[in-house]
């Protein structure tokens, strides 16, 4: 597996379009990953807002995807 490449596959899809919720960027990742990289049987993907709250250090949601 070429790392690079699901490195350069997610950063463009991060880098596309502002996203407003890190649920609808994680299933635009995820679907993507699973698209393009058919030896990828799972991703399993973790996204964090860091500073959402001012009381905490960070928000985040876990996927995990199984073809």
């Amino acid at each position: 597996m070429d790392y690079r490449k699901i490195r350069e596959a997610i950063i463009e899809e991060t880098s596309r379009t502002h996203v407003h919720l890190v649920e609808v960027l994680g299933d635009t990742i995820t679907t993507r990953l699973l698209k393009d990289f058919p030896e990828v049987s799972q991703v399993k993907l973790r996204i964090s807002k860091p500073a959402a709250f001012s009381d905490c250090d960070a928000v985040g949601i876990e996927f995990l995807v199984h073809r």
